[in-house]
């Protein structure tokens, strides 16, 4: 008797030790302007995004089911949020997972105010990964928010990529993004 719970102790122990690797990744996101690399660890399943210091793992492979057009991030004629570039996509544990980069004009700052109505306002990008289920939308988490920055690179990395169990392969990589120009973004905030 005492054999018996000790082995289904130690599957559930196994059980959830399997769970709770599949269910987090890792971003490494590079902005090129500073050279800067920050890294965060992402919760899939409770959307909870943590700085790192550093990011380990194997890249998660992308997919190609998402695009971004006219300043959206589409689902085949779905629009499902604002994004100007598609900078990572890939799906895990059931859900696709997003990074994108969503660039405006920001008036949150007095100085930003005034180079607004000289005629140069201060844009901002904010990189946010997107959760989705069911071609619906689940969180948007913010990851970073910074100005006058428009070019980034973001990794998605897992322990365990390309495992049925948690993270699913996708397919060939190629991405489908058509990133504006700096300095024309077609909203204000």
């Amino acid at each position: 008797m005492n054999m018996k719970v000790l082995k289904v102790l130690l599957f559930c122990a196994a059980l959830l030790a399997n769970v709770s690797q599949a269910a987090e990744v890792r971003l490494s996101v590079f902005e090129e302007s500073t050279q800067k690399t920050r890294n965060y660890k992402f919760n899939v399943a409770t959307s909870v995004l943590k700085s790192l210091r550093v990011a380990s793992g194997k890249a998660v492979q992308q997919t190609t089911i998402y695009s971004t057009k006219d300043g959206y991030l589409f689902f085949g004629d779905k629009k499902m949020v604002e994004a100007d570039e598609l900078l990572y996509q890939c799906r895990v544990d059931g859900y696709d997972l997003v990074v994108v980069r969503d660039e405006y004009n920001s008036f949150s700052n007095p100085m930003w105010m005034l180079f607004a109505f000289a005629g140069h306002p201060v844009q901002v990008s904010k990189i946010v990964i997107v959760k989705i289920a069911d071609r619906k939308l689940r969180t948007k988490t913010k990851i970073i928010r910074k100005a006058a920055s428009y070019h980034w690179r973001v990794s998605v990395l897992s322990d365990r990529p390309n495992e049925r169990s948690g993270v699913d392969a996708g397919t060939a990589l190629c991405l489908h993004s058509e990133p504006q120009r700096p300095g024309a973004t077609h909203r204000e905030r």
